[in-house]
């Protein structure tokens, strides 16, 4: 019998991979039954899997999860169970989850971050922590299509890794952001698409809850650049 005993954070990181990899097998008979046709542009592409709006992917662990904690805030629980508990907790899997292209698929998720954002403000008159991504400077954001043609650019292969994160529904943390990125300029390079301070690249990322975010205005422009094609 093996068991997880730790924080709900350390579960998403250590177990939520096998998890996110389990569950992609699942939809895999559905999303052949596509034929490839994007359920939101209704071109046809490559699909991948999306947990629809209220049912995303963190959110149905977290739920399985609260009936596994302790008195002092961590979780114990048997990791078979709570496979078998999360599989079932995506059913119908219908209901769970639609089926779009690449581009499609981050503007969705994007939707999400938007909708948790305004769900929080709803329920308390503190704002939620998020840098103002109208303050990045439209120069800066033009640079997104010249990153996007010029592959063996630090800021193409940092965005590219994490959109790649993004596709495979990982979390997108820092260190797996610059493991993915494989850069030895990594941390440099990720600093400067932070920040619009002298001649860095450019206000691109923030991070919320140990989380690596995209601003809209940024992801807007990577969304229309950075395709499949792009970033292969």
């Amino acid at each position: 019998m093996a068991r997880f005993v730790g924080t709900v954070q350390e579960f998403h990181h250590f177990v939520g991979p096998r998890l996110r990899n389990v569950v992609q097998t699942a939809t895999a008979k559905l999303r052949k039954q596509q034929g490839g046709v994007c359920q939101h542009c209704g071109q046809t592409a490559a699909l991948e899997s999306a947990h629809r709006h209220g049912k995303e992917r963190r959110v149905l662990i977290e739920n399985v999860l609260a009936k596994h904690e302790q008195d002092d805030g961590l979780i114990d629980c048997d990791l078979k169970h709570v496979e078998q508990a999360l599989m079932e907790a995506h059913q119908p899997l219908e209901e769970t989850f639609i089926f779009l292209c690449s581009p499609c698929h981050r503007a969705y998720d994007a939707e999400t971050h938007k909708r948790r954002i305004r769900k929080h403000t709803q329920k308390t008159s503190e704002p939620l922590k998020v840098a103002d991504s109208s303050s990045t400077p439209a120069g800066k954001l033009k640079r997104i299509k010249g990153w996007s043609k010029k592959h063996s650019q630090n800021p193409h292969r940092i965005i590219v890794a994490f959109l790649k994160l993004e596709s495979e529904e990982q979390e997108v943390t820092r260190a797996a952001l610059k493991a993915k990125a494989n850069l030895d300029e990594f941390e440099g390079a990720y600093a400067s698409l932070k920040t619009d301070a002298g001649n860095s690249y450019g206000d691109i990322f923030y991070e919320e809850a140990g989380l690596v975010r995209m601003h809209p205005a940024a992801r807007a422009e990577v969304t229309k650049y950075f395709d499949e094609a792009k970033t292969s």
